[in-house]
């Protein structure tokens, strides 16, 4: 599925908002926009290189922060007390939500997959 190029504030209200509220200073380079059954998605990509996967309902589904600092309070507190005590000082570069678990890339090459209830179901380095 390609996506369709489209100038920013053609992006839903709420999209929009999620990446103001979350990314202030982030300048966007380029959007991106899908449409499938489920409803609109957004991919933006920041000036930065970092790119992040929106809902039209402004609920983010892949966020992608290799240069830019990762906005801990989105992490559920299971995996933000998961990571501060077993990699407390590694970077997240990757976090990406699919149907039964959440995924996270760290900046040392490791890869947690945890599910919904907050438990490790997966571990790759």
């Amino acid at each position: 599925w390609a996506g369709k190029p489209i100038a920013y504030n053609e992006m839903s209200q709420e999209a929009r908002n999620f990446i103001e509220q979350t990314f202030p200073d982030a300048k966007v380079a380029f959007v991106e926009s899908y449409f499938g059954i489920f409803g609109s998605s957004y991919e933006v990509s920041f000036n930065t290189g970092d790119e992040i996967k929106v809902t039209n309902t402004g609920e983010w589904k892949e966020i992608s922060c290799e240069f830019m600092t990762f906005p801990e309070s989105l992490l559920p507190d299971y995996i933000k007390t998961y990571l501060d005590s077993n990699f407390p000082n590694v970077k997240i570069e990757k976090i990406e939500k699919y149907k039964k678990y959440v995924e996270v890339e760290l900046a040392n090459n490791i890869e947690i997959k945890f599910n919904y209830e907050g438990k490790v179901i997966e571990f790759d380095n």
